[in-house]
Formats: C-alpha cells, sequence, structure tokens
C-alpha cells in the first residue's frame, strides 16, 4: 500500500478555501488531467465517477464516494481501475494560520504499465497529488 500525507500553510480565508475543497466538480476543473462524471448527491454524499490522465502512464477511471463533513471531505474509491483509494481533505485554522491537508492511501494497479516500476509510479503520483495541492492553493490565494 502507498501513501500521501501533506498539509501546506495557505495563506487565505479559511471559508474561502473551504468553498474551492468543498465543490468537487470546480475542484476537478483546476486539472486539465482531472474529470468528473455522473455526478450525484444525496445529503452529505457526493457520488461520481473520477477520471485522471497520468501523463506518460496511462488512465485511470474510477467510482468515488465522498463524504463532507465539517471542513473535511473523505472520500473512497468503490469500483474501477484502482485496487485501493481512500483518504481525505482537511481545511483548519490553527493559531490564525490556515492549513490544507491531503491524506491518501491507494494501491497502484497492475496494469498501470508493465514497464514502469512502482517505485517511479510511486513518484508521479506523488508530484500529482502535490501539483493538485499547490493549485488549490493558489486558487484560495487569489485576491479576485
Amino acid at each position: 500500500m502507498s501513501s500521501f500525507n501533506k498539509t501546506i500553510v495557505v495563506n487565505s480565508d479559511l471559508e474561502k478555501l473551504w468553498h474551492i475543497l468543498s465543490d468537487i466538480r470546480k475542484m476537478a476543473d483546476l486539472y486539465t488531467f482531472m474529470h468528473i462524471y455522473d455526478y450525484k448527491q444525496e445529503k452529505d454524499f457526493l457520488y461520481y465517477t473520477r477520471k485522471l490522465d497520468i501523463p506518460g502512464l496511462a488512465t485511470l477511471c474510477w467510482q468515488e464516494v465522498s463524504q463532507i463533513t465539517d471542513h473535511t471531505v473523505n472520500f473512497n474509491a468503490n469500483g474501477g481501475d484502482l485496487a485501493e483509494f481512500t483518504g481525505n481533505w482537511k481545511a483548519v485554522n490553527e493559531n490564525d494560520i490556515t492549513l490544507l491537508s491531503l491524506n491518501i492511501e491507494y494501491e497502484i494497479p497492475s496494469g498501470i504499465g508493465p514497464n514502469v516500476p512502482k517505485f517511479m509510479a510511486e513518484a508521479v503520483l506523488g508530484q500529482i497529488f502535490q501539483k493538485i495541492m499547490e493549485t488549490i492553493k493558489t486558487t484560495a490565494e487569489n485576491k479576485e
């Protein structure tokens, strides 16, 4: 099992950051390599299909369920190309500092590319997760 766990400081109001995190479709629109399909909301649960184009490696598609709670989005893949993909986004304010956290546990599918070593796939996914966080940070810090 692989994991990605990171927390970064976001120079933004907590609610502005939360507004970005809690809108799964708009958050996906920030990236050319991520798409959301078949979106449905039932109370605090969101059901959708996510497609991720990993440059030079693969295109993965899976069904995902997210639950939105107080400044946390918990997500879990429940079908598709990923054997395991679970985690959460958190937006918190500690001592007047806004923090963004992403915690993911995932299993890299064996079909991601027959000649791609696991460590390389993990490195690429780590870069993608980092880029996602940095884009959210930049968007939240934007003064517009």
